[in-house]
């Protein structure tokens, strides 16, 4: 069972991305009846109902059918993407699954920090405005010591077939257990984090190698960073990463700010960029500052 609470103005999901969810951000009915998995549901803003498998388990994706064909969307259901409690999907927030445990399989509705829903491999933790001088600083934690519990946050749209490194068995292009010294914390506009055919097709906005404040991509694999907590700051960022086709933290805020989806990558991808997507952190906004702050 999966009990959801349906919402008239739909945003889109911290963890399913276009390609796995079609139910996304915009102006849903305030009311409405909808039918799911064969059961039909009155459904007013605010309404929490709660679904049934019609046989027996959910496929890949669960289509929920509006009044309205032109509404009509999907989520995904299986344990590549866990639906993660609190998440809201375009008009549908998980409240949550009668069969989830703490201790239960990546394919139930889980606590995001939870180990076995991948935890956080990477977030923006805080954004920071200096008061006086208003100059934007970020908080960023990384913690990826086990691949292999993040493998369901690799965005899918950086792999493709034509890639030569594609493996059909496991539809990754790397191998993704192992972290390197050279993967890297980018941070892109959010726009491009749902691009079609291919996502974070361009260059990061700025960005570091997980060491942060240097070259470390030919460090030995004993010194390999992959647990730490650093604050992004233009004066402490190395200039390799906020020159040429770059730029600073405080030029966006300074020309309005914006939307930024935070990424770690594998430094290979197929015609790069994009880079391979080791996991894909949290949305934030980085504050406006042309007019202060």
């Amino acid at each position: 069972e999966l009990t959801l609470k349906y919402h008239s103005v739909g945003v889109n999901s911290e963890y399913q991305p276009e390609s796995k969810a079609s139910c996304r951000a915009g102006m849903y009915p305030t009311s409405t009846l909808l039918t799911v998995e064969g059961s039909t549901y009155d459904l007013s803003d605010g309404d929490v109902f709660t679904i049934k498998p019609q046989f027996g388990g959910f496929s890949a994706y669960t289509e929920f059918y509006f009044n309205d064909p032109s509404l009509d969307c999907a989520i995904h259901t299986s344990c590549s993407v866990p639906l993660m409690l609190g998440d809201q999907i375009g008009p549908f927030e998980v409240i949550g699954d009668e069969d989830c445990k703490n201790d239960g399989p990546p394919d139930c509705v889980c606590e995001p920090e939870l180990p076995e829903c991948g935890g956080k491999c990477i977030e923006v933790t805080k954004v920071n405005t200096d008061p006086i001088t208003c100059a934007v600083t970020l908080d960023v934690k990384i913690d990826y010591d086990d691949l292999s519990q993040v493998e369901w946050r690799q965005s899918q749209n950086t792999c493709v077939e034509e890639d030569p490194n594609f493996d059909s068995a496991t539809n990754t292009c790397y191998e993704h257990e192992t972290a390197l010294p050279s993967d890297w914390i980018g941070f892109y506009p959010c726009e491009v984090k749902d691009r079609l055919p291919i996502a974070y097709n361009k260059e990061p906005d700025f960005w570091a190698y997980t060491c942060y404040d240097r070259d470390c991509s030919r460090d030995p694999l004993n010194q390999i960073v992959t647990n730490a907590e650093y604050i992004f700051d233009d004066m402490t960022l190395p200039n390799f990463t906020t020159e040429g086709v770059y730029t600073t933290i405080n030029a966006i805020a300074s020309s309005g700010g914006g939307c930024y989806v935070v990424v770690l990558n594998r430094y290979d991808g197929f015609s790069a960029p994009p880079y391979y997507n080791i996991c894909e952190g949290n949305e934030i906004m980085i504050p406006d500052t042309k007019g202060g702050c």
